[in-house]
């Protein structure tokens, strides 16, 4: 039950780009998946986040992904923190160096770097 909850969530929150939005809160992604908070709370716990841990990581992974796209490529780390739903540039920094143990700034630089023709 606590498994579905969870999986529900996690679609919600991205099929509707709940990610985002800076201040998305725990019961806008319970309604979105049909459940109330307490269990949202603690399928999220069973899997080691809260919703702000949960939507940060998002947020990360879809900064990851946005920094290959070409359409971003005249974007800087702030601009592309904003478009992610970070509300500060430096907290997307942490998540990068939790996840990956690098900048964002640096992430960036490699990405773009690796895609250069002249590489």
């Amino acid at each position: 039950m606590l498994e579905e909850v969870y999986c529900k969530a996690v679609r919600e929150i991205l099929s509707r780009k709940m990610f985002l939005q800076p201040d998305v809160r725990m019961k806008d992604v319970a309604r979105a998946a049909g459940t109330n908070r307490t269990y949202l709370w603690e399928a999220l716990r069973r899997k080691g986040f809260s919703i702000r841990t949960l939507m940060d990581r998002i947020r990360t992974l879809h900064f990851i992904k946005m920094s290959c796209n070409d359409n971003f490529r005249d974007k800087s780390v702030t601009e592309i923190s904003e478009i992610c739903g970070f509300y500060n540039p430096r907290k997307l920094n942490r998540e990068m160096q939790k996840l990956l143990g690098i900048s964002a700034a640096a992430y960036l630089g490699k990405s773009r770097q690796s895609k250069s023709p002249n590489t």
